[in-house]
Parts: C-alpha cells; sequence; structure tokens
C-alpha cells in the first residue's frame, strides 16, 4: 500500500474511532462569576462607545474609551479597543480640519466662459503635522464638488440645477498651526441665456490616507465650507460699476436689448442703493410696459431677497403699497 493512501486510511479510521466511543475534549473552565460581569461591563462600554462614534457625540466616545483604557480589559477585547480609539481620534481630526477647511473663490464674480477658480483651504490646529500622503497614481485623495446654481432669465423665471463634478489633490503636507492650499478650477459655459447665474459650491475630500504626528488614522472625508459665486454674461462690468444708475436706465429704455440688465443691475446694488432701487422698481411696476412691469417685480426679488414669491407685477404692485399704506413704527 502506498504512503499516501495509509495516511488517509488511518485518517478515516480516526474518525470512525472517534465518532464510535471517544469522547470530545473538555471545554475550558467556565469564568468565574466576577469576570463574567467585568466583560459584561467591559462589552457594554464598547457598544457605548460606538454609539456615541455613529451619533457624532465625540465627548462622550472619549470617555468612554478612556475608560476601557485605563480598566482591565479581557485579552481578546484590546483590539476592538485600539481600533475604536483610532476611529475616535480619526473623528476628532475630521472634526478639526472641518473647522477650518473651506472653498475660497479667487474672484466671487466671473464672466460667462471662464473658470470659476478655487482654492481649498487646509488649517491644521492641532498639537502635530499631519500629511495626506499620496496613494493610488499619486493622488493624494479624491474629492466631489456639489454645484447648486439658479439661472435668472429675463422673464423673472428661474431655472435651478445641481451637478457634482469629482476632483483629485496631490500629497498635502500641514504643519502645526499651519495652512495648506489646493487650486482647483471648474468651467463655465460661454454662452450665457440668462440675465445672471448664481453658483454655491461645496466640496468633500476623501483622503487616500491620513497621517497624524507620524501616525496613519481612519479619515473618511472632510467637508469644506461652500462658496457663492456669480456667473455674469459678456460686457457686465458696465452694469456693475454703476448698478443703481443702469437699473434706472434699464427700466426706462423700452428696447429689449436692456431686459437682462435689469436683473443684473439688482444683483449689483449695494446695501445703501437698495431703498433708492426698490422705489425705481415701483415706478416701473405703476407704468404701462409690460415687460418691464415684469422686470421690476423679478429684480424685486432680488433686492428684496424674496425668492419665495413670484414676479407677478401685480402682487409686488400690492405688496409695496400695503408696505407705503402702513402706519411708521413708533
Amino acid at each position: 500500500m502506498r504512503r499516501g493512501s495509509a495516511l488517509l486510511l488511518l485518517g478515516a479510521l480516526a474518525c470512525r474511532s472517534d465518532r464510535a466511543g471517544a469522547r470530545p475534549p473538555s471545554p475550558p473552565p467556565a469564568p468565574s462569576s466576577e469576570e463574567a460581569v467585568r466583560e459584561a461591563l467591559v462589552r457594554r462600554a464598547i457598544d457605548e462607545a460606538a454609539r456615541f462614534l455613529r451619533e457624532g457625540d465625540l465627548e462622550a466616545a472619549r470617555d468612554r474609551v478612556e475608560r476601557l483604557q485605563e480598566g482591565e480589559a479581557p485579552a481578546e477585547l484590546a483590539p476592538t479597543i485600539r481600533g475604536l480609539a483610532a476611529l475616535l481620534e480619526g473623528e476628532e481630526w475630521r472634526a478639526r480640519l472641518e473647522s477650518g477647511a473651506r472653498l475660497e473663490p479667487a474672484s466671487e464674480v466671473v464672466e460667462a466662459g471662464e473658470p470659476m477658480r478655487l482654492a481649498l483651504r487646509v488649517r491644521n490646529d492641532g498639537p502635530v503635522p499631519i500629511a495626506i500622503p499620496g496613494g493610488e497614481g499619486g493622488r493624494g485623495g479624491a474629492g466631489i464638488f456639489d454645484i447648486s446654481s439658479v439661472e435668472r432669465r429675463v422673464d423673472g423665471t428661474d431655472l435651478r440645477e445641481r451637478e457634482t463634478r469629482p476632483f483629485t489633490i496631490g500629497p498635502l503636507d500641514v504643519a502645526a498651526g499651519g495652512e495648506a492650499s489646493v487650486l482647483q478650477e471648474i468651467p463655465t459655459p460661454p454662452g450665457a441665456a440668462y440675465a445672471l447665474r448664481e453658483v454655491e459650491i461645496s466640496a468633500e475630500l476623501r483622503p487616500a490616507a491620513f497621517v497624524a504626528g507620524g501616525g496613519a488614522l481612519p479619515l473618511q472625508r472632510v467637508r469644506f465650507r461652500p462658496c457663492r459665486i456669480r456667473v455674469c454674461p459678456p460686457g457686465y462690468r458696465g452694469v456693475a460699476e454703476r448698478p443703481l444708475e443702469s437699473l434706472r436706465l434699464a427700466l426706462s429704455s423700452p428696447s429689449p436689448r436692456f431686459d437682462r440688465h435689469v436683473l443684473l443691475a439688482a444683483a449689483f446694488v449695494t446695501d445703501a442703493q437698495r431703498e433708492e432701487a426698490v422705489a425705481a422698481c415701483a415706478v416701473a411696476l405703476s407704468g404701462a410696459d409690460p415687460r418691464r412691469q415684469r422686470g421690476a417685480a423679478a429684480a424685486l426679488r432680488i433686492l428684496l431677497r424674496r425668492d419665495d414669491l413670484p414676479p407677478d407685477p401685480e402682487i409686488w404692485r400690492a405688496r409695496l403699497e400695503s408696505v407705503a399704506s402702513a402706519p411708521a413704527p413708533r
């Protein structure tokens, strides 16, 4: 008989012998009641710490983790406690970074066809240097821009859109107390069928890895405070430099070529000019030109920040009349 066949036969006989009468090995001795109570308390603290982390209560999670680290935990639960501590530290770094992470536009106003240039500012308010080292393809991380926009049309209607746009960054190092900046560009279409496009951009960065003080930590994402940018039609600068004068001229002109100047000028009116701008719109509302009536109603939505009201001249006439007839406050 070959040696391999003999080994198989011996194994089969051993299994049959076990089934026939051999007793299974004795179980390990049961833990004492004191050990069982201690283990139950440790597991409960682990569950509580994990729940606090999920809920974002980092202070309560830190309290539980520190108690677990200071106490006597069963050896088999030590890796779980170390993992919780790393997750907590990563979440604390995320909260610290998000308190200073912001999007900073190179300009708050761009002309259609020009890119929106942004700086992703990362500030390190922690006690040790941090790094987002290069991962796959040498990238430090990938992210998503969330872009919401409102296109204001000359007829007073709005077109609201939302899109996402991916981006990547290279490796990043930030000293303790320092700040780093990553530049990005978002293109804009050259055509402008609108009077004004108001854009809000937020961002979320997902690092390939994260290192604080030389130690790797789990850090899934960092959210940046959003920024706002106006995208204007070509030739907007003349209107933007003299918004109140441009608004009056556009409201008094019967030419349709000035239609979008009404909304564009309203967007650049300063706080100090707002009262005079509203008065100019009120005059246009009482005029005979339906085109200018609707344009004035649409401008008032911008001037008074009332996008909840439609650009209906009747509604805005009634609203302005009710304000004008109200008694002065004492």
